[in-house]
C-alpha cells in the first residue's frame, strides 16, 4: 500500500497508507514502531497540512495524534500522550467538525480513565457522547458509550452504565464502527453488572 501511494505520487494517499501501517502495528502491540510511523506523520501534518482534510473523514493531524497518543500512552511515556491528545483536541475544536472532536476528545478520554480520573473521563464522555447522537457521529457512537459506560463503572455508577451500553447494543452502531466496538460494549455492560452484583 505504502509503495503504491508513493509511486503515484499523491500525498492523501501516502498519508492514509502510513496512518493505516501505524495502526497493524499498533494492533500487534508493535507500539514503538507505531509511534515512529505517527510522530513523522504528525511533523509533516503540521503548518497548512494541519487544516486540511486531504479527503478523510476528518482531519488527518487529529487521527495521528489521537492514536498516536493512545501509543505513548500503552508505553508508559504519559507526559507524551497528553500532549498529543491535548493537541489533537484544540485542533478539532479550532475546526469545530464533529467528527474530529469527538476522535480528539476520545484520546483525553482515554487517558483519564487509564489514569484513574473517573470523574474527568465521564465528563469527557458525557460531552462526545452528546455530539455522537446530535451531529450523527455513528461509527464512534458504540466506542464512545463503551467508554462512557467504563467510566461510569470506574467510579461506581454502574446503575448509570448498564442503560448506556445497553442502548448502544440495541442500536447495533457497532456495525459501524468495527468488530473492536462490540468487544467494548460487551466489556463494559460485564463491568458494569459485576459491579451491580457485588
Amino acid at each position: 500500500e505504502l509503495d503504491v501511494a508513493k509511486s503515484v505520487d499523491d500525498l492523501p494517499l501516502e498519508i492514509a497508507a502510513r496512518f493505516n501501517l501505524g495502526l497493524l502495528h499498533h494492533g500487534f502491540g508493535d507500539f514503538d514502531k507505531a509511534i515512529d510511523i505517527w510522530q513523522s506523520l504528525t511533523a509533516e501534518l503540521a503548518g497548512d497540512l494541519e487544516s486540511q482534510r486531504l479527503g478523510w473523514p476528518g482531519y488527518p493531524a487529529v487521527f495521528v495524534r489521537s492514536f498516536l497518543s493512545y501509543a505513548l500512552n500503552e508505553t508508559g511515556d504519559f507526559a507524551a500522550a497528553e500532549v498529543e491528545a491535548e493537541r489533537s483536541c484544540a485542533i478539532s475544536e479550532k475546526h469545530r467538525h464533529p467528527y474530529s472532536q469527538v476522535l480528539g476528545y476520545t484520546a483525553r478520554g482515554v487517558l483519564s480513565l487509564g489514569w484513574g480520573r473517573g470523574d474527568a473521563a465521564i465528563e469527557t464522555f458525557q460531552e462526545i457522547f452528546r455530539i455522537c447522537i446530535d451531529d450523527e457521529v455513528h461509527t464512534m457512537h458504540a466506542f464512545v458509550a463503551a467508554r462512557l459506560g467504563m467510566s461510569y463503572s470506574s467510579v461506581g455508577r454502574f446503575e448509570e452504565a448498564v442503560p448506556v451500553v445497553e442502548d448502544a447494543l440495541n442500536r447495533e452502531t457497532y456495525r459501524l464502527g468495527g468488530k473492536y466496538t462490540w468487544f467494548y460494549l460487551l466489556y463494559a455492560l460485564s463491568e458494569a453488572y459485576t459491579g451491580l452484583d457485588d
